[in-house]
């Protein structure tokens, strides 16, 4: 059975006129525009610890009001320098090429053993499959 008050409360939520809660800003407020001054050269979480919040929640606020947002500096990266000084930086070769295989026991204890140096079985297995393709 339905109540008169259930059929009114259902009346009003349904009306346009009255909705709940406050409505959006516009603009953002003076803490959201320091948070968006500080972000220009700090981390979320660096900005989040000064101003008392979480990362994730200075990362809402970036994205709430992206409109806002001052322009960042780019880093500028250094090259990797390579042991010899009177070379150019190279640049590493993309490793696009995936090989799996799968080995027994024996065979993982037969690799440790005969490369006790190398810090895990991959490193072991692409240092003999190297080996062999580069004779």
């Amino acid at each position: 059975m339905v109540t008169v008050h259930t059929e009114k409360a259902k009346i009003n939520c349904a009306s346009n006129s009255h909705k709940r809660g406050r409505k959006p800003a516009s603009v953002p407020d003076g803490r959201h525009m320091a948070i968006l001054q500080a972000i220009k050269t700090q981390t979320y979480a660096q900005v989040g610890a000064a101003h008392g919040i979480s990362r994730q929640r200075v990362g809402k606020i970036v994205q709430r009001w992206k409109a806002y947002l001052p322009v960042r500096s780019l880093h500028v990266r250094e090259a990797i320098k390579n042991g010899c000084g009177d070379q150019p930086p190279s640049k590493k070769e993309n490793r696009i090429h995936v090989i799996s295989f799968r080995l027994t026991t024996a065979e993982v204890e037969l690799l440790r053993a005969r490369y006790p140096e190398m810090k895990s079985e991959d490193q072991a297995a692409r240092g003999i499959i190297t080996k062999f393709l580069s004779i």
